[in-house]
């Protein structure tokens, strides 16, 4: 079977050459009656250009094409490319995981796809392969190129970047034992939790990987201890269990990890404390791709976090901050939803202002927010979200630029003022209506829901700008 099947997962998915070792490999894995990477080996790729962090889990499908195609041919999507893309993912024709092998097939493996798409593609082929050939004769060189995210490994990022041509292909092909000697100046290491303790540092300045998880174990435990290394993007990549066994699971001490990425956790509910864990951890992102999945809970030590991504989610959702870590009244996080259909809730008691950003290709829905510290709600994106709360101390909703419609529900109405945006917005109040509260509907032809009880007649009041 080919290795070059590997090259071309590689510069798709992680835009850069393959390892020497992982495209010897290759050809195992391979489907045996067309040569091509089976849905599992492309799904194994796209969960590395996670952790690489070449894609993220809550990237939409147009931000993921567009990422694909700078991987691809170094320059990106049209708009009708990528609503095109992205409509083939939403109808299920490709999945998430295999877009980018669909696409780097579709542009180089037809005959009439123009040269400026081929040509680039070919000359990125071209030069991966002289990267890789070189690195079989630097075993110390292609061990540090081997490990996600590090130095080396950005090297050939680099690389690959700049080959945009043949010219540049063949320039490049010409110097690579230089690049590659560069590239391994600095290594890095990917740490695998086992089932038993760990302790495990980061060893090179930023961006170290520590992986737990698998098909059948969640591989993060109590007796862990795990160690990163001064910078902002050392990551702590949970992938729990596909059959939904997961523990709660308490390491026994987290330092200098800034990112927590919980992925494919299943149907059981997830509870991860980090009481043990530094002032470091700036975000927390959720990605769920099993159907029915189970509450997810995490406790929080650190006043930098700020930021919450959900993606493929449909349970509820649940950060519980030590009081230190939300000390005052001046809390700020922000929240992406994206693919978000669950209706459930989300918890993040002890923050005063939401900056909440609705994107992706299918409209996001919430259930009720409740936390009584919260007090401003700002609503942004193209995307339709719904939601509802019940917090009486909420008394500012702003969805001034937002351009997706805003679908939102309050029974706590006491002195509150929503503004929407330039969609038709749909604002329903359930508790008692008063003069003290306000409703700007924005630039949409609009709707205000009012509780029966204070009207007579009517019970929807239609207009762009409703002040009451």
């Amino acid at each position: 079977m080919s290795t070059s099947v590997a090259n071309q997962l590689f510069v798709a998915y992680l835009g850069r050459p393959a390892d020497s070792a992982w495209q010897a490999s290759t050809g195992t894995l391979l489907d045996a009656m067309n040569n091509v990477p089976s849905a599992a080996l492309q799904t194994a790729m796209y969960n590395a250009a996670i952790v690489d962090g070449r894609f993220f889990a809550t990237d939409s499908t147009s931000s993921l094409v567009n990422k694909i195609f700078l991987n691809t041919f170094g320059f990106a999507a049209s708009t009708f490319e990528q609503t095109a893309w992205s409509n083939l993912v939403t109808n299920g024709t490709v999945t998430t995981s295999g877009l980018a092998w669909t696409i780097f097939k579709s542009y180089l493996g037809a005959t009439n796809v123009p040269a400026t798409y081929q040509l680039p593609a070919q000359s990125k082929l071209i030069a991966a392969e002289a990267y890789t050939a070189g690195l079989l004769n630097n075993s110390a060189a292609n061990l540090a190129y081997s490990q996600l995210g590090s130095a080396a490994a950005t090297s050939g990022v680099t690389y690959l970047t700049g080959v945009t041509s043949q010219a540049t292909a063949a320039s490049a092909s010409a110097n690579v034992a230089t690049t590659i000697s560069t590239g391994a100046v600095t290594t890095g290491s990917t740490f695998t939790l086992t089932t038993g303790s760990n302790v495990a540092s980061g060893t090179y300045i930023d961006g170290s990987r520590f992986l737990s998880g698998g098909t059948f174990v969640d591989t993060l435990n109590s007796s862990d201890t795990i160690t990163g290394t001064s910078g902002t993007t050392d990551t702590l990549f949970v992938q729990a269990s596909n059959l939904g066994v997961v523990t709660t699971t308490a390491p026994a001490s987290i330092s200098a990890i800034e990112v927590l990425t919980l992925e494919n956790y299943g149907t059981a509910a997830y509870t991860l404390s980090l009481a043990n864990g530094d002032a470091l951890l700036k975000t927390i992102n959720v990605n769920n791709s099993v159907s029915g999945g189970g509450t997810v809970s995490v406790s929080n030590n650190s006043a930098a976090l700020t930021t919450l991504a959900l993606s493929n989610d449909a349970t509820a959702v649940s950060v519980a901050s030590v009081s230190s870590a939300v000390a005052g009244t001046a809390d700020t996080l922000a929240i992406t939803l994206n693919a978000v259909t669950g209706a459930q809730g989300i918890s993040f008691a002890g923050y005063e202002t939401v900056n909440l950003t609705s994107i992706g290709t299918v409209a996001n829905a919430i259930g009720a927010i409740t936390d009584a510290s919260l007090t401003t709600l700002n609503i942004f994106g193209a995307q339709q979200v719904t939601l509802t709360s019940a917090n009486t101390n909420l008394v500012t909703v702003n969805a001034g630029t937002a351009t997706g419609k805003v679908l939102f529900t309050t029974s706590a109405v006491s002195n509150i003022a929503i503004t929407g945006g330039t969609a038709a917005d749909t604002f329903t109040m359930t508790g008692t209506y008063t003069t003290a509260d306000t409703i700007n509907g924005g630039t949409g032809t609009d709707t205000l829901v009012l509780n029966t009880a204070e009207l007579t007649g009517a019970t929807t009041v239609q207009s762009n700008v409703s002040s009451i």
